[in-house]
């Protein structure tokens, strides 16, 4: 049973140690000497004692907790990207608490605001987009405790960790290249909404461009992350007599989709057409045929997005920083040499 009557000056008492020690031990162990520190929270365990963590918020002025925001709470790359950021909260006695915006600009508004009123101690934000400047004044959002992760937003110098989408985009469309491809289509993440898919296109255009291939807008689709959407693109795509031999898509499920869509119309991946994604999802090495995509470290993004929060929150560092991780083209049985 625990003791939740039980508080820190009974256990100081108890122990003939400071009130202020035996907090410190709690919520700050780091500051405390190994020896003490192991000594209280043995004799704590043994109290079974129960931390009031409203009283503890009020004092400090701090919720323990962090805001992981995404767009969609569905898509499998974000729980790996959670893991990694709860293993470096958790290290500091922080929660973490998962939003989804579901694209719905009222609930954006809302957890903006707990921002804002302090119910959570900073935000690592995944949507690649910020609420209308009549809701929060650039300056507002610019004190917020929040970093970006994934997603840049050009107009607000934020601290943020990226990828390379460009470059990781060019490598894949490179890649179609080499194994003598030229009609290489593509199905993009929405453009009007993130970076990311502009990003991924124009790396695809480039590689295009540089090889001396001419660029078909038939053969570029918009499609919104969904394996549904990968599908549909695809089923538009082999509707012209003009058919693309591959497809790079701008993640994983758009590329289940499109690989669906092709079995369903009897076309052989890899023998008639090839497909690349981007992410390297865990399914994608046990989906049939393995998916060829980019590697995305997803749970180093989580970790290392924590800490670049926590240097926000805990140091308050005004120096900007932008960090870039690395990608990694994963080559599966999804993509072939094209067959003349």
């Amino acid at each position: 049973m625990t003791n939740k009557s039980l508080k820190i000056s009974d256990i100081a008492k108890k122990l003939n140690i400071s009130s202020s020690t035996i907090s410190r031990a709690l919520t700050n162990p780091n500051l405390v000497a190994k020896k003490t520190r192991k000594f209280i929270l043995k004799e704590v365990n043994k109290l079974k004692y129960i931390p009031n963590i409203h009283a503890r918020n009020l004092r400090t002025k701090s919720s323990k907790t962090i805001l992981f925001l995404v767009r969609d709470i569905d898509n499998q790359f974000y729980f790996e990207v959670f893991r990694g950021i709860e293993k470096v909260a958790k290290k500091s006695g922080y929660s973490v608490l998962m939003g989804s915006t579901d694209n719905d600009l009222k609930k954006e508004i809302d957890f903006f605001n707990m921002v804002k009123s302090n119910q959570v101690d900073g935000m690592i934000l995944m949507t690649g987009r910020l609420p209308s400047r009549k809701i929060f004044s650039l300056n507002e959002l610019k004190q917020m405790p929040i970093i970006l992760s994934l997603e840049d937003i050009p107009e607000v110098n934020f601290n943020s960790l990226t990828i390379d989408n460009f470059q990781a985009a060019k490598e894949a469309t490179n890649y179609l290249i080499k194994l003598g491809h030229e009609k290489i289509a593509h199905i993009t993440s929405p453009l009007s909404e993130t970076r990311i898919g502009i990003l991924r296109r124009d790396g695809y255009r480039d590689a295009l461009k540089k090889s001396g291939i001419k660029i078909n807008s038939k053969f570029e689709y918009i499609g919104d992350y969904t394996v549904e959407s990968g599908a549909a693109a695809c089923k538009k795509l082999f509707k012209s007599a003009n058919k693309p031999t591959a497809i790079f898509c701008s993640n994983d499920e758009m590329a289940y989709g499109a690989i669906n869509q092709l079995r369903r119309m009897k076309i052989n991946v890899p023998n008639k057409v090839s497909v690349i994604g981007f992410d390297d999802l865990p399914m994608s090495k046990s989906f049939y045929p393995p998916l060829s995509t980019i590697y995305q470290p997803r749970f180093l993004i989580g970790e290392k997005s924590m800490e670049l929060l926590f240097e926000k929150i805990k140091i308050q560092k005004n120096k900007i920083d932008n960090i870039k991780l690395k990608t990694k083209l994963i080559i599966r049985d999804s993509s072939a040499k094209r067959i003349k």
